[in-house]
């Protein structure tokens, strides 16, 4: 998984749904608003944001 956030590093995220699906092969997307948080060009206020889990797999090469 990736995320911006470095307090995110070594979460479980097994039972999230959006993981769930991306791990069954499909795609998930959602949007959500927030009033606040922190990306790389500081603290961004008032912003929907959408969040997306895709599918990824080797191919038969391992790469």
């Amino acid at each position: 998984m990736f995320s911006t956030d470095p307090s995110q590093i070594g979460e479980d995220k097994a039972a999230n749904p959006g993981f769930r699906s991306a791990i069954a092969g499909r795609v998930a997307s959602t949007m959500t608003h927030r009033d606040r948080f922190d990306a790389f060009e500081g603290v961004i206020q008032d912003r929907d944001l959408i969040s997306s889990y895709v599918p990824f797999r080797l191919d038969d090469e391992g790469t």
